[in-house]
């Protein structure tokens, strides 16, 4: 749907100024949850046609968290963030994909996606690995074993993703030395 400006206006697409702060973000995700699938994904596309460039910028440079209550948590900020969520939320849609594909100089942080995304997984890993044998009283092993899979599925979806672009890349470039070759 669209405003009278022309811009898409979606559950997820709130201000612009403040879409990105991790606790709005963590709400709309929720309420996302509850629409149909096929109206997940119609919202979803709305908000990668608009945002993947400042979603990537904020989960490799996280903002600061303000008003931390859960220190356990804000320890895996960096790694598992709203963002990150979104991101999983949207790793099946087109629109992600072909942002991360570009050469546009807006998705070049996008290149750095999973090696980030890698590095701060091995960063986290022991801790995850002791909360998921030994939870706390609040928190049951369930719900790390749902952080780690959460990134390593998307680890594994960046990765793919890298590699049929260098694929695509390396094809075109063998059909140019194909056509140029003269012997």
């Amino acid at each position: 749907m669209r405003t009278k400006d022309g811009r898409f206006s979606c559950s997820l697409c709130v201000a612009q100024s403040s879409f990105f702060s991790p606790i709005l973000m963590a709400e709309q995700i929720g309420r996302n949850s509850r629409e149909s699938q096929a109206q997940q994904d119609i919202i979803l596309s709305q908000f990668c046609a608009l945002y993947p460039p400042q979603l990537v910028s904020r989960y490799l440079d996280p903002p600061t968290l303000q008003d931390v209550t859960d220190k356990e948590l804000t320890k895996h900020y960096p790694l598992h963030n709203a963002y990150l969520e979104m991101m999983v939320q949207i790793q099946h849609i087109p629109y992600f994909t072909k942002y991360l594909h570009s050469n546009n100089p807006l998705a070049s942080p996008g290149k750095r996606l999973p090696s980030v995304l890698a590095q701060r997984l091995l960063d986290f890993a022991p801790h995850l690995d002791l909360r998921m044998r030994s939870p706390t009283h609040n928190r049951p092993a369930s719900f790390w074993q749902n952080i780690a899979c959460c990134c390593v599925a998307l680890l594994c979806n960046l990765l793919v993703i890298s590699a049929r672009c260098r694929i695509r890349i390396l094809s075109s470039m063998q059909v140019y030395a194909k056509d140029s070759y003269c012997g």
